[in-house]
């Protein structure tokens, strides 16, 4: 969550230069790269302002919240707004963590390094890891959990 100084669009950019179509896509990239979504947030989107009420206004969503699914999954009922104020060129973004109403009474997995001693855990183990070696360290570890619960 924070000042990207960068959009991801054409239409996050009103008045000034265009955004050089080059840069959206390295920031569109790196985004993509790791995995992150665009959180949505209520309220104005331009989040940064320069030379209001001049012909050289310029606007822009440069402020935003990048989530992964992980952090989706762990709090569904977040919401995020931004925050009109006036002493500054920037709309702050204020993110609510709200807890659920039907909380999961899932277990978070825990590593036991004690597992690597049992020959069946850590055969387990590593065929779990072997075969998530496409998928990302988060999905990695938590397939393996699951492959050591079963």
């Amino acid at each position: 969550m924070g000042d990207f100084n960068d959009v991801l669009h054409p239409d996050e950019k009103r008045g000034g230069n265009p955004q050089p179509r080059r840069v959206m896509e390295g920031f569109s990239e790196a985004v993509e790269t790791t995995s992150l979504k665009d959180y949505a947030f209520e309220g104005y989107q331009f989040t940064w302002e320069r030379s209001k009420g001049t012909p050289n206004w310029v606007e822009a969503k440069l402020d935003r919240i990048l989530t992964s699914d992980a952090w989706c999954d762990l709090y569904p009922n977040a919401q995020a707004s931004s925050v009109v104020v006036s002493k500054s060129d920037h709309l702050p973004l204020f993110l609510e963590i709200i807890p659920s109403t039907n909380p999961s009474h899932r277990n978070r997995f825990r590593f036991e390094n004690l597992w690597l001693r049992d020959t069946t855990s850590r055969e387990i183990m590593i065929e779990s890891w072997a075969r998530s070696r496409d998928s990302h360290l988060i999905d990695r570890v938590e397939r393996c959990g699951k492959a050591i619960w079963r």
